[in-house]
């Protein structure tokens, strides 16, 4: 417990502890099982499943990761159309640099800010998203709501096709 050392162990309260080992390996544990279930939901998405845009054609669910993996896939399908992987990528690198840090015994919370990781993701995704609506007319079909990007792409897409022009916003 560290409490026996001395005064060399002892804490105060007011200093802050890391978190226990037990903690850092139960959230470590967590967040790849969620990645797991996440990437299983969207790579096994139905149109035909209910979810957040439709309420499916009454037939058994068919997304393997049940029918909270079929809403949360159609959400994200609708919302980032399929420049959601980039979250899925993100999220990955993101668990794999927290597992180096447990391994390593370095406290994660030395790492640069994250707002960083967030602003830049979210470029990324407007990015994405509107090139996805303005030039992959052909991913429509396979998406809920019908629009390539999603809604965030169609919002932006529509955005720079309006202020830049067909060959700006692809730039």
């Amino acid at each position: 417990l560290g409490t026996l050392g001395g005064e060399s162990g002892a804490r105060s309260p007011a200093d802050p502890s890391p978190a226990p080992r037990w903690r850092t390996q139960l959230g470590l544990l967590i967040g790849a099982v969620l990645w797991l279930l996440l990437v299983l939901s969207l790579l096994t998405h139905k149109a035909s499943d209910p979810g957040f845009s439709t309420s499916g054609l009454g037939g058994p669910v068919l997304n393997r990761a049940g029918a909270l993996g079929a809403w949360v896939s159609d959400l994200a399908y609708f919302a980032f159309g399929y420049s959601v992987w980039w979250v899925v990528l993100v999220a990955l690198r993101s668990w794999l640099s927290r597992l180096a840090h447990a391994l390593r015994g370095h406290d994660p919370g030395t790492q640069r800010a994250i707002w960083w990781v967030w602003a830049g993701l979210a470029l990324l995704l407007l990015a994405s998203c509107s090139l996805e609506w303005t030039r992959l007319y052909r991913l429509d079909a396979g998406l809920p709501g019908g629009q390539a990007g999603g809604a965030l792409g169609q919002m932006a897409g529509r955005a720079s096709m309006v202020g830049l022009g067909f060959a700006g916003s692809g730039v």
